[in-house]
């Protein structure tokens, strides 16, 4: 009941019957109690034809054969599996190397991108610290400072000057990167800034920050050009105040016609009783001369007042004026007796030189212009009288000039004209008085011009100011 290979042994005994055959092969040898031997089988020849096999316990080899074939095929799967894991691995690696590699090109194309971006804007970029330092600066920023190199900027931004929209007050390029930086957390991240350039031009920009969170870099500070945009707001505020002047001007003529007609009636009322005044006391005048000049005065100044009204009605309706001969020195006389009484209560030491006089005759009209030099005189008292001034004094000087012109100049030691009004002093409506209408200096400049002549002022190189006139000398062929 002992089998080998599925047969049983006693088939051995046959030879011819058996197809077992010796070998080194491990053979299994099963036992009826289920167990199986493994053995070598051999056979050796005897004498008579005898045959005797030999079966050698094999079992253990097999045991550590079988336990290392399971030992190889525990290391050929760990192997295999390992091998797997590495290959999978590796492809990860590949895939994330080949991520590293796409990132670190996009990355620097990207740096490229606003390095460019950066150093090509229009408009100037400054990069500071968490202090406000300034760590960096594009082109357009460098050349709107007229700067080499950073350095160079870093010197610059210190001194260049600047102020803000509708506020006077003065700071430097480094003061606003300071502020930006430390007002960021407070949102206030906008300001309109005028700076003056090293090269004498000015500019408006719209100055911007941003948030960085870079190393070394905590803010980025943006200024944009605004410059056509302001001045364009104000050539169009200008225009809107010149219109308004135009349509003031309109009125006033309308009103001038008006004043005109109301006005003239109690005036030439007025004349008429100081005339008759005077004749019914011509008696008592050689006696009373005060009263006599007083009168005079009454009379003149009423003459005066009339002419005025029909000048300035002329002027604002456009109506050319009626030129006569006139002597200037006796206008100018003329209008200092006039004014002595406020000039005597003021204490305003006044003055009149003329050069040749009684040579200066123009064409012209005798009360426009006397209205003119009034209104100068006028206007230099109440600058006197305002500024508190402890000996004013005013002073008229008549001379020659060349083109066969002459120049009158009034001028005072007052305060003298505010910077930068020279010019905005002969617009219409431009008064620097609480109660003035700011149309004299314009209405002087009118009649002189229409006379021929000019009118500008200047700064008197002591004190006060001056106001020259022109007006051209009538010829010896003049009728």
């Amino acid at each position: 009941m002992v089998e080998i290979l599925g047969h049983d042994l006693r088939c051995l005994a046959n030879r011819s019957d058996t197809q077992i055959q010796p070998s080194d092969a491990l053979q299994p040898l099963s036992h009826k109690s289920g167990k199986i031997i493994w053995v070598k089988v051999r056979n050796e020849a005897l004498l008579d034809n005898y045959v005797i096999w030999i079966f050698e316990d094999a079992s253990e080899q097999k045991g550590l054969k079988m336990l290392n074939h399971r030992l190889e095929q525990s290391v050929s799967n760990e192997v295999e599996k390992r091998t797997r894991h590495t290959r999978k691995t590796n492809a990860e690696y590949r895939k994330e190397i080949e991520q590293l590699q796409y990132y670190d090109v996009s990355l620097t194309q990207s740096r490229e991108k606003y390095r460019v971006l950066f150093q090509n804007s229009q408009n100037g970029i400054i990069f500071a610290d968490d202090n406000g330092g300034i760590s960096q600066i594009n082109d357009a920023m460098r050349l709107l400072m007229n700067a080499r190199n950073l350095v160079e900027f870093n010197h610059t931004s210190v001194m260049q000057i600047c102020h803000e929209l509708d506020n006077s007050e003065k700071f430097s390029i480094a003061d606003i990167v300071r502020q930006f930086v430390k007002d960021m957390l407070s949102e206030k991240v906008r300001r309109i800034v005028h700076i003056d350039r090293p090269n004498g031009k000015s500019l408006w920009t719209e100055v911007r920050s941003t948030r960085m969170h870079v190393k070394d870099f905590s803010a980025a500070i943006t200024f944009i050009d605004r410059t056509d945009e302001i001045l364009s707001r104000e050539r169009e505020a200008q225009h809107r105040r010149r219109l308004n002047r135009i349509s003031r001007v309109s009125l006033a003529g309308h009103m001038g016609t008006a004043l005109t007609h109301e006005l003239g009636q109690p005036l030439n009322a007025s004349i008429g009783y100081a005339a008759g005044l005077e004749h019914r006391v011509k008696d008592a005048l050689p006696e009373r001369q005060d009263i006599s000049d007083g009168l005079h005065q009454l009379q003149f100044e009423l003459h005066r007042a009339c002419n005025l009204l029909k000048n300035a009605h002329s002027f604002l309706t456009g109506k050319p004026p009626q030129h006569e001969p006139v002597e200037l020195g006796k206008l100018l006389n003329s209008t200092a007796i006039s004014l002595r009484g406020q000039l005597s209560e003021m204490h305003i030491q006044f003055r009149i030189n003329i050069t040749n006089d009684g040579a200066y005759v123009v064409l012209g009209n005798p009360i426009e212009l006397q209205q003119v030099f009034i209104n100068l005189i006028l206007n230099s008292m109440d600058a006197l009288v305002d500024s508190a001034i402890a000996a004013p004094k005013i002073e008229i000087q008549v001379s020659l000039c060349p083109n066969n012109n002459v120049r009158i100049s009034v001028s005072d030691n007052g305060p003298g004209i505010e910077a930068g009004a020279h010019d905005n002093i002969f617009e219409p409506y431009h008064t620097t008085k609480e109660n003035g209408l700011g149309l004299g200096l314009a209405i002087c400049r009118n009649i002189l011009e229409a006379h021929g002549g000019m009118l500008w002022a200047e700064d008197s190189p002591n004190r006060g100011a001056i106001f020259y006139s022109t007006l051209p000398l009538k010829m010896a062929d003049n009728k």
